[in-house]
């Protein structure tokens, strides 16, 4: 007996039985067929079109643009060309010069243009030299200066050793006498309380002077800088007239007022120049006579005063100054003469 086969699953109807089954019947499940795969393709997610952004271009000129008039010409020039005429002039003032040349239109300068060239910077100089003048005959320094030769001629005039009876007049009595030296108690007292006076009044000058020194510096450092824009002036205006008588003869004239000019601002600059010596010791005046009016008064006179009239009241007493203390008093007047002459 064959056993009776029953399939499933395979989707199609079983077929008649041919014969009948006699054995065990046997179950046979066919495997489904495979699922084919659907290869599906990714989603594609459209976002609402917005217009392209409109990037601005630069418009293009065929040819520059020309404003009415004339092109404005400049003068080709560099350091280099400076160095070589004038090697001898410092390299800010080279460059200064280069800035000068470029600065000026050649084709548009007239003689009036050559005529005013470094005209206003002569005037700052002769301003300044008529200030610098001025500060030296400022009351501050007459008035100190005054005193301290006062100072200086009383000092000169006493006699310590006839004040003191230790020397007498001898040949030379009626010499000292006629040229008004101080050898008595009598004059050296009133020579006392004038030098006094003196001290105090220096004393008041000291700030004066130096606001005077600050104020004659200040005029140095400013005639310093007119004489370096001069020096530039002037090379910078010899340039253009070489440059003109190269390249323009027909403007031979302008050529001409400005190497006039130049030889100007040069006799200027040379003035300057030389008064170097000059200006410094202006500037060193004040404290010149600063440093010997402190000194005088404030280190040396008070202690000569005390001895003076130490002596003065000795003079009135049996004891008398001995030689070698008014030798010494005099030593020491001769010593503060010396600093307020220095």
């Amino acid at each position: 007996m064959k056993p009776t086969v029953i399939s499933f699953g395979t989707g199609k109807p079983p077929e008649p039985e041919k014969e009948k089954a006699t054995g065990p019947t046997i179950i046979k499940i066919a495997p489904e067929p495979p699922v084919p795969v659907e290869t599906r393709k990714p989603t594609a997610v459209s976002w609402p079109s917005t217009p392209a952004r409109e990037i601005p271009q630069t418009a293009v000129v065929a040819k520059p643009s020309a404003m009415p008039g004339t092109q404005r010409v400049r003068i080709a020039v560099k350091v280099e060309d400076i160095v070589v005429r004038n090697p001898g002039m410092r390299r800010e003032l080279q460059e200064r010069v280069v800035r000068l040349v470029e600065m000026t239109n050649v084709d548009d300068a007239t003689d009036r243009v050559a005529v005013l060239w470094g005209h206003e910077t002569q005037k700052a100089y002769a301003d300044l030299a008529e200030r610098g003048l001025d500060l030296c005959r400022s009351e501050a320094l007459t008035s100190a200066t005054k005193h301290v030769s006062r100072m200086t001629e009383i000092l000169g005039l006493i006699d310590l050793r006839k004040v003191c009876g230790i020397e007498t007049g001898g040949m030379f009595g009626f010499l000292r006498r006629t040229t008004g030296a101080i050898d008595t108690p009598e004059e050296l007292e009133n020579a006392r309380v004038e030098l006094s006076q003196l001290v105090r009044r220096m004393n008041d000058r000291v700030e004066p002077l130096l606001l005077l020194k600050e104020e004659i510096e200040t005029v140095g450092i400013e005639t310093d800088k007119v004489a370096d824009e001069m020096e530039a002036l002037a090379e910078a205006a010899a340039f253009i007239s070489d440059y003109l008588h190269a390249t323009n003869p027909a403007k031979s004239g302008l050529a001409a007022r400005f190497i006039e000019r130049s030889a100007s601002l040069t006799q200027s600059l040379a003035q300057i120049r030389s008064g170097g010596s000059a200006r410094q010791l202006q500037r060193e005046q004040p404290l010149r006579l600063i440093a010997a009016v402190q000194h005088a008064t404030l280190v040396a006179m008070p202690g000569w005063l005390s001895s003076i009239a130490n002596v003065l009241a000795m003079l009135q007493s049996a004891r008398k100054p001995n030689a070698t203390e008014v030798d010494e008093l005099g030593e020491s007047t001769a010593k503060i003469t010396q600093g307020l002459n220095a």
